[in-house]
C-alpha cells in the first residue's frame, strides 16, 4: 500500500542528521523526496498492467476452426437421436456394433444439450430432451436382468437380454444427473412427476448399491471405480437437493446419509504419489495404475471433491499424458506450435475399436476432455478474486494454451473431406480414424471442450479492459 509523506518529511529536518550535513546534502535529500513522492503519485494514476492475450496465431487459427464447426457439432449429435426418445451410440451396425441406447452416453448427451438449450433455446432441443425423459421413465420399469444397473437397450426400447458387462451403476447416477439439468426447462407438474417417476428409483438404486463393485465405463472391471463413485457421489448430493425441494424430508436425509459414505470411500482411491488410480483393487493387467476414466469424472461428477482443477487431477493427467506421448507412435511426431498428445484409456489397452486382442489407440473424446479440464481450470484461476490479478491472469492464459494443444491434436486428425466426422479412436501408429464411425460421445466432448474454450477466452478477452487486482 502507498504510504504518503507528512508534510514535516517533506519539507522539515527532523528526520535528517542535520548537525552532520552540509546545506546542500540536505536540500539534495529534500529533493529526493520530492521525486519519491511524484513517483508514488504517478504509479497509482497510472493504466492497470496488461498481458497481451491469445494473439498468437497459433491460437487464431484454433480459434477460427472452432468458430467453422461449433455450428456442426449439434446437429451432428441430434442425428443420432431418435424420436421415441432413444440416443444411438454410433450409426455403426456391425463391426463393431454401437447402435444402441447405451443409457451412459446418452445421458452425457443429454446433459450437455441441456446446457445448449440453456443458452439458446429451440423447440427441436427442448422436444428432444422430453422425449429422453420419457424414454428413460419407461426404461425405468422395464424388466432386465440387473434392474436400473443396465448399461443398455435396443434402439427400439427392449431391453438387451444377452450377456454383457453388468452392472454398471454409473449408467443410472448419470441420468439422475442429466435429468435434473432438464427440469428447469420443464413445467412444475412435468418436473415433478419426473422426480417421483424417473429420478427417484435411481437415486433408491444408487443409494443402496455403491458399496457394491460394478464394471467400469469401459465395460471391463468389476471393481470399486472412482468413476463411478464419483458420479454415484455427486447424483446422491444434487438428489438430496431436489428432495428438499419436494419436501421429500426423509429421502433428503437418506440420499445425504450415503453421499457422505461415498465421499468417504473417493479417498481410496488417492495414491502415495499424490495420484488418483481408478479401481480398488487393481486388477494385476493394468500396472501403471493409470486410467483416463479418471480425468472424465472430473468433468461428469459436478459436485466431486476433485474437481478439474485438483492437483490431484492434475497429477494424473500429466502422468497419463507423459505415458501416451511415449507410447503411441503419432505422438512423436512434434508440430511447430506445440501439439500435445492424443490421449487413449490406459497404457494396457488391447482393444483397438474392433477386437479386444490388439493394441489400443488414443481416443478423440479423452483427448477433448483434457483439453477441457485445461479450460475449466482456467475459468478456476479467474474466479479465485472478484478483482483477477495478473497472476490470476496469467496462469489462466497458461491452463488455455495447455487446452489448446490438445484441440490441435484433434485438429490434425479429423478427416477433411466429411463434415467433421468423429469416430471412436485413431490409430496409433498412422492418426487415421478406426472403430465406430460418428460416435455420438466424441461429438459431445468436442463440443463441450469448444464451449468451456469459448467462456475462457470471453474472460480473458474482457480482463483486458478492466482493472486487475495489484500484486
Amino acid at each position: 500500500m502507498t504510504r504518503f509523506l507528512t508534510r514535516s518529511e517533506l519539507f522539515g529536518l527532523s528526520n535528517f542528521p542535520t548537525r552532520k550535513l552540509t546545506l546542500y546534502q540536505q536540500l539534495k535529500m529534500r529533493l529526493a523526496l520530492l521525486l519519491s513522492l511524484l513517483s508514488s503519485l504517478s504509479v497509482l494514476s497510472a493504466a492497470p498492467p496488461q498481458i497481451p492475450l491469445m494473439s498468437s496465431h497459433a491460437s487464431s487459427s484454433l480459434r477460427n476452426w472452432l468458430s467453422q464447426i461449433a455450428n456442426t457439432t449439434i446437429p451432428s449429435i441430434l442425428r443420432n437421436t431418435l424420436p421415441n426418445g432413444a440416443i444411438r451410440a454410433s450409426p455403426s451396425t456391425s463391426h463393431p456394433d454401437y447402435s444402441y441406447h447405451w443409457v451412459r452416453d446418452a445421458a452425457l448427451c443429454v446433459s450437455f444439450l441441456s446446457s445448449a438449450y440453456a443458452r439458446n433455446p429451440t423447440s427441436e432441443l427442448l422436444t428432444t430432451l422430453e422425449r429422453y425423459i420419457d424414454l428413460e421413465t419407461q426404461n425405468t420399469y422395464k424388466s432386465t436382468r440387473t434392474g436400473l444397473g443396465e448399461p443398455k437397450f435396443h434402439l427400439d426400447g427392449a431391453p438387451y437380454t444377452l450377456p454383457w458387462a453388468r452392472p454398471q451403476n454409473d449408467s443410472p447416477a448419470l441420468r439422475v444427473l442429466a435429468m435434473i439439468s432438464i427440469l428447469p426447462h420443464l413445467d412444475h407438474n412435468k418436473q415433478a412427476d419426473t422426480y417421483y417417476k424417473a429420478i427417484l428409483p435411481s437415486l433408491h438404486y444408487i443409494s443402496q448399491t455403491h458399496t457394491l463393485e460394478s464394471f467400469d465405463p469401459w465395460e471391463e472391471i468389476r471393481a470399486h471405480n472412482f468413476y463411478t463413485s464419483s458420479v454415484v457421489h455427486s447424483a446422491l448430493l444434487k438428489g438430496t437437493s431436489l428432495a428438499e425441494r419436494f419436501n421429500d424430508t426423509h429421502n433428503a436425509e437418506w440420499f445425504k446419509l450415503q453421499s457422505q459414505f461415498v465421499r468417504h470411500k473417493l479417498e481410496w482411491f488417492k495414491t502415495g504419489n499424490g495420484l488418483i488410480q481408478p479401481h480398488v483393487p487393481i486388477p494385476a493387467h493394468k500396472p501403471s495404475r493409470l486410467d483416463a476414466q479418471v480425468i472424465l469424472a472430473a468433468l461428469h461428477a459436478p459436485a466431486s471433491p476433485y474437481p478439474p482443477h485438483s492437483k490431484a487431477i492434475h497429477l494424473t493427467m500429466a502422468a497419463l499424458a507423459d505415458t501416451f506421448g511415449r507410447l503411441y507412435s503419432i505422438n512423436r511426431q512434434t508440430d511447430a506450435d506445440g501439439t500435445a498428445p492424443a490421449i487413449g484409456r490406459y497404457p494396457e489397452d488391447t482393444y483397438d475399436g474392433y477386437e479386444t486382442t490388439s493394441l489400443g489407440n488414443p481416443w478423440p473424446l479423452l483427448t477433448c476432455a483434457f483439453a477441457e479440464v485445461h479450460y475449466r481450470t482456467a475459468a478456476y484461476h479467474m474466479s479465485l478474486h472478484s478483482v483477477p490479478s495478473l497472476k490470476d491472469v496469467q496462469a489462466a492464459q497458461d491452463e488455455l494454451d495447455k487446452g489448446d494443444a490438445y484441440l490441435r491434436r484433434l485438429r490434425k486428425h479429423l478427416p477433411k473431406d466429411t463434415e467433421y466426422g468423429i469416430s471412436e479412436q485413431w490409430n496409433r501408429e498412422t492418426g487415421f480414424m478406426q472403430g465406430a464411425n460418428n460416435l455420438t460421445w466424441s461429438f459431445v466432448a468436442l463440443a463441450s471442450a469448444g464451449r468451456a474454450r469459448e467462456e475462457i477466452v470471453a474472460v480473458l478477452e474482457e480482463t483486458q479492459y478492466r482493472p486487475m487486482a495489484r500484486l
